[in-house]
């Protein structure tokens, strides 16, 4: 009966391992794409689009001040965006 009981947390505690190394992982897989390496990267540019368009966040009360200075934040450096949030 202890055994099982020393089976079952050993099993609990790698499967957490797995999740932790597997959240802490790379988005990109380790690998360097062409164009990051080439420095022709579009996030690298000095050219920017104007952001639009509108959102509209519902959720908790609670996380609703923070949601909304962010996104005044957020509508103040992009002028044609707008949000809003709802608790």
């Amino acid at each position: 009966m202890i055994k099982n009981g020393k089976i079952s947390l050993l099993a609990v505690l790698l499967i957490l391992l797995i999740g932790l190394l597997a959240a802490c992982g790379s988005g990109d897989g380790g690998n360097a794409s062409e164009e990051d390496t080439n420095g022709t990267n579009d996030s690298n540019s000095t050219e920017t689009e104007e952001l639009t368009g509108s959102v509209i966040i519902s959720g908790s009360s609670a996380m609703q001040p923070l949601v909304a200075a962010a996104a005044e934040e957020f509508m103040n450096q992009n002028p044609g965006t707008d949000i809003q949030v709802n608790a």
